[in-house]
């Protein structure tokens, strides 16, 4: 009896893991993101989301001062978005690699961003 016990604590403790502490299901965003560092794109990593319900706001901080985000990969998973993907400002971007997932954009995609070596100006 004492192991039957001690084997249904184990197989639960398994059971919860597996279903609760397992990010690799899909996860929703509820809100607006605003990136404006690469720490900022790299906090998402754990949380494997894909889709977020707002917007997406990938910017520099502001008064001309350039942000360091150079890579999209964290933001890999994500297929959909419920309003604008927004990508402003200098930036260290050298391509949009970490958004070949994303097939759905529910507003207006805008574009303008001075890194992009074989782009200029802006597009929306």
């Amino acid at each position: 009896m004492k192991h039957k016990k001690h084997i249904i604590a184990v197989l639960f403790v398994l059971i919860f893991s597996i279903v609760f502490l397992n990010n690799s299901y899909a996860q929703v965003y509820n809100g607006n993101l605003i990136l404006i560092s690469q720490a900022d794109v790299d906090a998402l990593i754990p949380f494997n989301y894909t889709k977020v319900t707002g917007f997406i706001f990938i910017s520099s901080p502001g008064g001309g001062i350039p942000t360091d985000i150079s890579d999209l990969t964290p933001l890999s998973n994500i297929e959909s978005i419920g309003g604008n993907l927004s990508i402003q400002g200098p930036s260290a971007l050298t391509d949009l690699d970490g958004l070949q997932s994303l097939t759905s954009v529910g507003g207006h995609l805008i574009y303008c961003c001075s890194s992009f070596a074989d782009k200029s100006g802006c597009f929306t």
